[in-house]
């Protein structure tokens, strides 16, 4: 049989033209897959032929690990001006490559493309998504060039709406408490929502805290690694998060999130987000870890501190950023006419 079940991955081994063929496709066994591998076979046979009896170059079966050090190198140069644009774009693909993983490139249809829209729009804002299907379409512009694949099955995907991308989810106090309890037995996502909560860093500063980044001794924590010199912070510390320094600054490991099995590392933050979105799922609950940073600086405004404070707390370099942030109450709106309507008699009638 051409198509082989070698540990759950589907293989393919015949012989063409002399020649003999034994590759991965990279797809699982499964029947929809199967029907990808016969046409790979297909492809490989015609590539083959042509090589031989006409000295056409044939395709490469480059899979999407294998091809993307190559790519990232080319975005590098195409964005050499634009780091920021680098970062967003390396950032982006990385969800790619993670998700296709050993996939052949050329294998990959616009069905696939959009099976990973719609797992990666379960954890990212339609905003992230479309990010992550630019660049890769982008990939597969470049592998054509490369002749890793003849067709760029992510054009064929239709893009998240960014309309009304802005709506924020605030998490009320009742929506905390079932969350907290739910998560009580996962100890590094219950850290994470609470330090998130009491301060609101971005999930992805907390989980680039090192232990050298936290001063006990004066209850703080500095973000060192953030995307603008605003974002590079210190904060203080609460009595709600300061046992949660204590117990994770006796790690062996130089990170306050290190990962289990490899402590060098701190935990990828796709891990807890692919944990607090199962967690979700089971409790009813619903929104994203971003949410709770959104969540703290509401409760901020409404505890009476200034936007200018809380665009400092938050990392922000401008106050026009932190205005999507918060979300003053129905109250607080009716308190602030009713103490400008008071001073406003006091100066007429003087």
């Amino acid at each position: 049989m051409p198509i082989e079940d070698r540990n759950g991955i589907l293989y393919l081994r015949f012989q063409a033209e002399g020649a003999k063929v034994h590759m991965s496709t990279g797809l699982k066994a499964t029947q929809r897959n199967r029907k990808k591998a016969e046409v790979i076979e297909i492809n490989e046979r015609e590539a083959l032929t042509l090589e031989r009896k006409f000295n056409i170059r044939r395709m490469e079966n480059k899979t999407v690990a294998e091809a993307a050090p190559d790519f990232l190198k080319w975005l590098e140069a195409e964005h050499a001006e634009t780091p920021g644009t680098i970062k967003a774009y390396t950032s982006g693909f990385n969800h790619c490559r993670l998700f296709f993983k050993d996939r052949v490139v050329s294998s990959i249809d616009s069905g696939d493309v959009e099976m990973f829209k719609v797992e990666r729009s379960k954890l990212a804002k339609p905003a992230t998504v479309v990010i992550s299907l630019i660049v890769f379409s982008k990939f597969f512009a470049y592998c054509k060039k490369r002749h890793w694949c003849s067709e760029n099955p992510a054009d064929d995907v239709s893009r998240p709406s960014l309309s009304g991308s802005g709506r924020i989810r605030i998490i009320n106090d009742d929506e905390e408490k079932q969350y907290l309890e739910a998560v009580a037995d996962d100890q590094d996502l219950w850290d994470l929502a609470v330090i998130i909560l009491n301060h609101g860093p971005r999930p992805n500063e907390v989980m680039h805290v090192r232990k050298e980044d936290v001063r006990l001794d004066l209850g703080q924590f500095a973000i060192q690694k953030g995307k603008t010199p605003s974002a590079r912070r210190t904060v203080n510390l609460t009595p709600e998060t300061l046992p949660i320094f204590e117990r994770r600054i006796n790690s062996a490991s130089k990170w306050l999130f290190p990962r289990p099995k490899n402590p060098d590392q701190h935990i990828p933050l796709h891990t807890l987000q692919g944990r607090h979105r199962k967690l979700c799922d089971r409790t009813g609950i619903d929104f994203i870890l971003y949410d709770l940073r959104h969540t703290f600086a509401t409760r901020l405004l409404e505890s009476g501190a200034s936007v200018v404070v809380v665009a400092k707390l938050l990392g922000h370099v401008n106050l026009a950023t932190v205005n999507k942030y918060l979300h003053p109450a129905d109250a607080m709106m009716v308190d602030a006419m009713r103490v400008y309507s008071a001073s406003r008699q006091l100066k007429l009638a003087s």
